[in-house]
């Protein structure tokens, strides 16, 4: 009988002690099985999110560097470009002006001319000569300067001068005639009748924006003497 209790009890502690060993190493195993997957998990999603978070921030570094030097060399090249063509035109614009300066100098007596003929004021009449005296370009010039600034309080006129034919008007004694009457009322009716013609010529350049006709006509560049050889000149 004490045997068959010895072997229960032995039996009954063996077991406890298996059970306790299979648990403590079940524990061990499971514990390190876990620590395992989830070291390779962490590891394996830091790494990625590293990786992520590492190849965003170089790439939108890159991009904003790249970005930046392309923008400031494509800037600084367009700036260089414009300011060239700029002064390029320029450049040309102002050799014109010099070409067309040197070609046609300011002369008085053309002024002069323009304000006697075209706005009929007498009183800025200028010659080259006077009592058989040249004028100096020096007294030319003051009488030009004189002329622009005594034009400023002076009315232009409305109507364009045209010149006609006019009867010359000789002294006269007694009465007109009534053919004399005649002649200046045809006269008159044609230098009307010339000014509408001139007028109605005028609107319809206007209407289709041209300029006047003899200035269309003058070159730009003043010609070289070789070349008027042989053609007609006209002054108007």
């Amino acid at each position: 009988m004490i045997a068959v209790v010895v072997a229960v009890v032995v039996a009954v502690v063996v077991a406890v002690v298996v059970a306790v060993v299979v648990a403590v190493v079940v524990t061990v195993v499971v514990t390190l099985v876990v620590t395992v997957v989830v070291t390779v998990v962490v590891t394996v999603v830091v790494t990625v999110v590293v990786t992520v978070v590492v190849t965003v921030v170089v790439t939108v570094v890159v991009t904003v560097v790249v970005t930046v030097v392309v923008t400031g060399v494509v800037t600084v090249v367009v700036t260089v470009v414009v300011a060239v063509v700029v002064a390029a035109v320029v450049v040309v614009v102002l050799a014109e002006v010099v070409v067309v300066v040197l070609a046609f100098p300011p002369n008085p007596l053309v002024e002069s001319w323009m304000r006697v003929k075209g706005s009929r004021w007498e009183k800025a009449h200028t010659t080259w000569s006077h009592k058989k005296r040249e004028c100096t370009v020096k007294e030319l010039v003051n009488n030009l300067k004189w002329v622009i600034t005594w034009e400023i309080d002076q009315d232009a006129p409305g109507d364009p001068h045209i010149k006609v034919p006019e009867r010359r008007n000789d002294t006269s004694l007694g009465a007109r005639t009534d053919e004399i009457k005649d002649i200046n009322s045809t006269l008159a009716a044609q230098t009307e009748a010339i000014r509408g013609y001139v007028e109605k010529l005028r609107k319809a350049r206007e209407a289709r924006e041209e300029g006047d006709l003899y200035k269309e006509m003058q070159p730009f560049v003043c010609p070289e003497l070789e070349e008027l050889v042989g053609k007609r000149i006209g002054m108007l």
